[in-house]
């Protein structure tokens, strides 16, 4: 019901897009916080994560998940870290003492994707799933203050939208460069493979689907169905990194 007021209160002009977009993304946040963490992802969102972070049939051959329990190491950033990517901070050491079960590490890594969850809504406008999942796993991966420091030029190209811009800032370190001459980010070099597949996943969604919902009339549809027009979906048939030229 409220997006339905929010966008009525467009039509009428009584709020802007931009103050729009602010009240939907503090709602969003907000039942982000009220949410339980085991319904805010996907299966395969949560496996995918446990993939890049070290499953446990990895983590049981490399000696760090044995006798039952998961055990701190230090990740490739040199954090001490336990389950499934989570970083332990200053007085929590106490509490992974002696491990954690699968059941505890799996918790929480739900737990610790909320947390990023909530900073993504309260940073950016989220209009698909697809986007949801990349912002999540940066935000989760490298921390609000990372994202706003050494991913700037991303985080500036998801704020505008433009999808295709903010997957070339994730692969080369000054994408306008000619071809030839661009070097690859630090970050696709450290994990080639995530990055790929969030490169992907930005390039499978379509730029301004709000702005092609107000010029076919969707969103007056949606008002009379009551229902969430940030919620529909039109992505584009998957296009892969060479076709675009990144």
């Amino acid at each position: 019901m409220i997006y339905s007021i929010l966008i009525a209160l467009i039509l009428m002009g009584e709020i802007t897009m931009s103050e729009f977009y602010d009240l939907e993304n503090e709602s969003i946040a907000y039942n982000s916080r009220m949410a339980d963490p085991n319904e805010l992802f996907s299966d395969e969102f949560v496996e995918e994560m446990k993939f890049y972070e070290g499953t446990t049939e990895y983590q049981k051959e490399v000696g760090i998940f044995k006798d039952g329990v998961f055990k701190s190491y230090e990740d490739t950033e040199g954090h001490q870290t336990i389950g499934f990517g989570h970083n332990i901070k200053s007085g929590e050491s106490d509490l992974f003492f002696k491990g954690l079960s699968i059941e505890e590490a799996d918790s929480l890594l739900k737990v610790d994707l909320k947390d990023a969850l909530i900073n993504v809504h309260k940073r950016h406008q989220v209009e698909t799933d697809e986007v949801q999942e990349v912002l999540v796993d940066l935000y989760f991966q490298h921390g609000a203050h990372t994202m706003t420091t050494q991913f700037s030029e991303f985080v500036t190209a998801m704020n505008d939208l433009d999808y295709e811009r903010a997957a070339a800032n994730l692969m080369y370190i000054d994408p306008d460069l000619p071809e030839g001459k661009r070097k690859f980010s630090e970050y696709y070099e450290k994990y080639p493979d995530r990055a790929v597949n969030n490169i992907n996943k930005l390039l499978n969604t379509r730029k301004e689907v709000h702005q092609y919902m107000l010029e076919n009339n969707i969103i007056d549809t949606m008002l009379d169905l009551d229902e969430n027009p940030l919620e529909i979906k039109n992505r584009q048939n998957y296009i892969n990194i060479i076709n675009l030229g990144l």
